[in-house]
């Protein structure tokens, strides 16, 4: 290798004979680290399209997703913590919850069979004792899935 400082910048450079050529090997060692890069590359634009996709979609807990859409929360699935506000009818305000609830994204349900969600709905009314309506004031219900 040989060094010159052409226009006020160092660059190197070196002749042919110094060369040596690729082993085949060498080659497909290169081409694959490349596949590799480009497959990571489109991996994580993928991800970032669906957290973007996903971020704008409708947001519910796993039993508003149930009962009104009779849909279930996938198993892979994390919610998003949100304190909601509620209102205090005595001081006339909005306060926030003490206690947060938890929301998953329509991109996180798939849709249930009649018999499966016959199930689904059986589980709530058994842990929560109620179905048109959960009494959020006396129970540890959270928004988490129970499934």
């Amino acid at each position: 290798m040989r060094a010159n400082r052409q226009g006020g910048e160092w660059c190197d450079y070196c002749f042919y004979e110094d060369t040596v050529e690729l082993s085949e090997d060498e080659k497909e060692l290169i081409r694959a680290e490349r596949r590799e890069e480009r497959r990571l590359r489109e991996a994580r634009k993928r991800r970032e399209e669906y957290q973007c996709k996903r971020a704008e979609g409708y947001w519910k807990t796993a039993w508003q997703w149930l009962s009104e859409d009779q849909r279930k929360v996938e198993d892979d699935s994390y919610p998003e913590e949100r304190y909601n506000l509620l209102y205090d009818e005595a001081a006339n305000s909005f306060e926030q919850a003490k206690k947060p609830f938890y929301y998953y994204s329509e991109y996180d349900t798939v849709e249930v069979s009649e018999e499966e969600y016959e199930e689904l709905k059986n589980q709530y009314i058994s842990r929560f004792g109620g179905w048109e309506k959960i009494d959020l004031e006396h129970t540890e219900y959270n928004g988490k899935k129970l499934y």
